[in-house]
């Protein structure tokens, strides 16, 4: 009998394996560093897309070996990771264009200002986001007229480049969670929208088909374990921790502390906010879902890491954070009876007690396992159990 999860988490700060049994308990756990290239003035921020391909081999192996288990125990395969981030790579020969840049660089902003207001409002209506260099069309647009692009050239976020030299075929495919981070992708009717490709100059060739999250995307090359697990569910990082908030715990709204803080709230239909994002969370149903997000902070685990163990110093670390998050919280357009948090920082009680502090007529919620982008995709996976057949 198959009882097992693999999941891969591909972050910003390091790329995770896990084995969840079918209780969504971890078994073992792999993890290797990634490195960031940040220049001086912090625009320019950069990782080697190839390291974080090497680095997926070497943790789905240790991982599996680490656990004892044999690879056909594995019912299925799911990935998660960090959004907006930008690969482009020769098609023919896989060879990348140019280091992946990340979500945090803000090279484009000249770009982003180019957007007549016009076009600006199409994009809000049609992607529930803004254009800024946040998001991945303009670092694409920075690429091609900066030479980097040619015919040959396929263009992805973070799960694309994996999925698509991990896998058996190289397929070339995405989720809905992670197109809906491009400002490309129709959120209401689930298409590459041409109006929104005109207004940024944007060729559909080069990007992924979009598959929603729950979807067989292929088998892992057999030659990486020896078998070749079906890929059953792919999600990006902040609405992977919310389907496991929802999913696991009936909450709505959650709040990531990890490489940076991240709050989402589940709606009840489409709208828009001044303040949020609106985004798109895993579908139920076959119908699409929308939620509305923040970026509370850029940084946040890293700021954590030089001082663990040192009390005195991380104290008002957890008070801004707790701070910061409180004040986000009151801005949401349904007032939460209870917040999930996760993400490692959440290990801290200091955090909490801030948390339960400044947000004291709110339940505090600490998913366990903290790891709440890993346990998203694991309950995603286990939800497509009898759906799917092998």
């Amino acid at each position: 009998m198959k009882e097992y999860f693999l999941v891969l988490d591909a972050g910003t700060s390091s790329i995770k394996a896990f084995l969840f049994n079918n209780q969504l308990e971890i078994i073992e756990t792999a993890h290797s560093i990634l490195e960031r290239k940040i220049s001086h003035d912090g625009a320019y921020v950069e990782q080697d897309p190839q390291a974080m391909v090497s680095a997926s081999y070497s943790v789905l192996r240790e991982v599996v070996k680490k656990s004892g288990i044999v690879p056909n125990e594995i019912q299925s395969m799911g990935i998660t990771n960090q959004r907006e981030t930008i690969v482009a790579w020769d098609k023919n020969s896989g060879k990348t264009e140019y280091p992946a840049i990340v979500w945090q660089d803000t090279r484009t902003e000249n770009i982003c200002h180019t957007i007549e207001n016009g076009d600006a409002k199409i994009i809000r209506e049609k992607t529930g986001l803004f254009p800024l260099p946040y998001f991945s069309v303009s670092k694409i647009q920075w690429l091609n007229n900066n030479g980097y692009i040619t015919k040959k050239s396929l263009c992805g976020t973070i799960d694309s480049w994996l999925l698509w030299n991990l896998l058996e075929n190289h397929p070339h495919v995405t989720d809905a969670t992670n197109a809906a981070r491009t400002l490309l992708w129709n959120i209401h009717t689930g298409i590459w929208d041409d109006e929104l490709l005109n207004i940024w100059g944007m060729r559909k060739e080069l990007l992924p088909s979009v598959l929603s999250s729950q979807s067989f995307f292929g088998n892992l090359n057999s030659e990486i374990l020896g078998i070749a697990i079906p890929v059953r569910a792919v999600c990006g990082d902040q609405q992977s921790s919310w389907y496991a908030a929802s999913s696991l715990r009936n909450v709505s709204t959650k709040i990531t502390f990890g490489t940076g803080i991240f709050m989402v709230q589940g709606l009840k239909g489409f709208a828009l906010y001044p303040d949020f994002f609106t985004t798109i969370v895993p579908e139920k149903n076959k119908k699409i879902h929308y939620s509305i997000e923040m970026k509370i902070a850029d940084v946040c685990g890293p700021r954590v890491t030089p001082h663990l163990g040192d009390e005195n110093a991380l104290r008002p670390l957890m008070k801004e954070f707790a701070k910061l998050s409180a004040k986000a919280a009151q801005k949401l357009p349904y007032k939460p009876e209870s917040i999930v948090i996760d993400g490692g920082v959440t290990q801290s009680d200091i955090l909490v007690s801030y948390l339960e502090e400044y947000l004291s007529d709110t339940k505090i919620i600490r998913q366990h396992p903290y790891e709440g982008t890993a346990l998203g995709v694991a309950c995603l996976l286990r939800d497509n159990i009898n759906y799917f057949s092998r």
